[in-house]
């Protein structure tokens, strides 16, 4: 398989991407049979999981053939899917977590459940983050818990309780600072590993869901209820520009590998993408659904993305833009 965008590092101003996308083709992954709750591409970019209201994840390769039937299946989960999330140092851990109670630990090689932890007081995982040395995890809950894993030991190490909604998490690439979104509009900045709070932006006047980092470590954006992207100078934690193509929610987001594009999805029945220095639009994807998660390729301009039920009655597709 292979990209519309070729040449790697090449700088794209607004007219040559949206000749680019505009030539993108859309992939369907077929093999779910619910909603697709989240989507995550594995370091390397070989492997693409999905997790699904029908309990399973699926773990996609060979994206150029036309069906994926050999998708590998891991079952084990009594729960809707809420998030997954690979090991930033190894290419075949996964880790999920569920509306059971649970997070686990897979082996994506042979579809295996290599460790299970029931979550304290059996309180659903909602979000999950992987440090950047693959040491720590993190899970956010649905009382507002931040469970902090160790992954050697498979236990949970630390709890804390906040008095307010937490949503979407990330560190930066260093792993030395960690950022929460919360429901208070807030953005908090902690230091890692001591978790000492050393800034709290009031980024936006409604709840703050989804975060993600610029692999060039400079930006980060998140996504709010009052359906507006921001982008964010990760030094002096200014306002950089705000994205407001969208009119609902903002679920889910991620910058692409070269920090040049911003995908947005929301219950609007389209994802956004724009050029991240301009804030302008270069592409809108149809999908007739809400989505709920999307995530680029770490190495090319290739979107996945998933999603509830659409108007057709479809669901449970995993669907990939940006294909030759």
């Amino acid at each position: 398989y292979g990209s519309v965008f070729t040449g790697g590092n090449q700088e794209y101003d607004i007219v040559s991407a949206k000749k680019k996308f505009s030539n993108g083709q859309t992939r369907e992954l077929v093999g779910h049979t619910q909603n697709i709750s989240s989507v995550a591409w594995s370091p390397s970019g070989e492997r693409l999981a999905s997790g699904s209201g029908d309990k399973t994840v699926r773990i996609w390769s060979n994206f150029d053939r036309k069906l994926n039937k050999d998708s590998l299946v891991l079952t084990g989960h009594t729960g809707v899917i809420n998030d997954i999330c690979w090991n930033p140092t190894n290419p075949d851990q996964l880790a999920t977590t569920a509306m059971d109670g649970t997070l686990r630990l897979w082996d994506v090689r042979s579809a295996q459940c290599i460790s299970r932890i029931a979550l304290k007081d059996n309180i659903d995982g909602v979000n999950l983050a992987w440090s950047p040395c693959g040491n720590v995890m993190t899970c956010g809950n649905k009382l507002n818990q931040l469970v902090t894993i160790d992954v050697q030991k498979m236990r949970a190490v630390k709890i804390i309780k906040f008095h307010y909604f937490i949503n979407e998490m990330a560190w930066n690439k260093e792993g030395t600072y960690f950022y929460l979104t919360t429901g208070a509009g807030d953005i908090e900045v902690r230091t890692w590993p001591d978790f000492q709070k050393v800034r709290q932006v009031n980024a936006h006047p409604a709840s703050l869901f989804s975060i993600s980092i610029n692999p060039n470590g400079k930006t980060l954006a998140i996504g709010s209820s009052d359906s507006l992207v921001s982008l964010w100078d990760m030094s002096e934690f200014v306002c950089l520009r705000t994205f407001g193509n969208l009119t609902n929610l903002v679920k889910t987001i991620s910058i692409s590998h070269d920090g040049q594009f911003i995908a947005s999805g929301s219950e609007d029945t389209f994802i956004d993408i724009s050029h991240v220095e301009t804030g302008e639009n270069v592409a809108t994807l149809s999908c007739d659904a809400t989505t709920n998660s999307v995530a680029w390729h770490p190495k090319e301009h290739l979107l996945a993305f998933g999603g509830d039920k659409d108007k057709y009655g479809k669901q449970g597709i995993v669907k990939i833009f940006g294909l030759k």
